[in-house]
């Protein structure tokens, strides 16, 4: 019989796992978070935890149909997310920073509801074109079975579940912690931010783009 329990902590390490490396989508919903607030940040990491919801549940449940067709796309997947993460890094490091009379409306009142699709669907977007992270559910979840043997219905139902618990976990910590300097940074902290974040956000899109090449 399948231990529940321990499929559920299991599958809430692999969530963490799989958010915590410091990547684009780090870098996107820190930024929010200090520019908007932490409900804003969040948003945008329960984006990417659809996403990777999404690829836990064509894992656990053999969709290979599914992801025989994401798999075949990877390039053009992999592409498009590349220079979207370009278009955002260069949009990033050329923004102007928020007016202070912004800033300071901002320390005053929670500005949870701004651009809260954008912040989703963006975050979500990018995960969805990283077939990468499939391919690390695939690998966990076929472990998993050399442990737990054959994993039934509601196992892998938990499972999935647990992975989108741990990676909203992760998500809701980072952005607390960000959300500390939220109203605490004036304007030429934001400049500052904004031109290191938009420089580390188009890398990652450039590395995209190379990896490509070479593969």
């Amino acid at each position: 019989m399948v231990d529940y329990v321990t499929l559920a902590v299991v599958g809430m390490f692999i969530g963490l796992s799989v958010s915590a490396p410091i990547g684009a989508v780090n870098l996107i919903c820190i930024r929010r978070a200090l520019e908007h607030g932490q409900v804003n940040g969040l948003v945008a990491g329960l984006g990417s935890v659809l996403g990777d919801g999404i690829f836990a549940v064509i894992a656990a449940f053999g969709l290979h149909a599914a992801r025989s067709a994401i798999m075949s796309q990877e390039h053009l997947l992999g592409a498009v997310g590349g220079l979207v993460l370009i278009g955002m890094g260069v949009f990033s490091f050329f923004r102007e920073p928020p007016e202070e009379s912004k800033l300071k409306r901002a320390q005053m009142v929670s500005n949870w509801t701004d651009d809260l699709p954008h912040a989703f669907g963006s975050t979500l977007f990018l995960t969805l074109t990283n077939p990468a992270t499939m391919l690390g559910f695939a690998v966990f979840f076929a472990s998993l079975q050399e442990f737990f043997g054959a994993i039934n219905l509601v196992g892998s139902w938990i499972l999935v579940l647990a992975v989108m618990c741990g990676s909203t976990l992760w998500w809701f910590g980072i952005t607390f912690v960000a959300s500390q300097f939220h109203g605490r940074l004036d304007r030429d902290h934001f400049s500052l931010v904004n031109k290191i974040f938009g420089a580390l956000i188009a890398a990652f899109g450039f590395a995209v783009w190379i990896s490509l090449l070479f593969y």
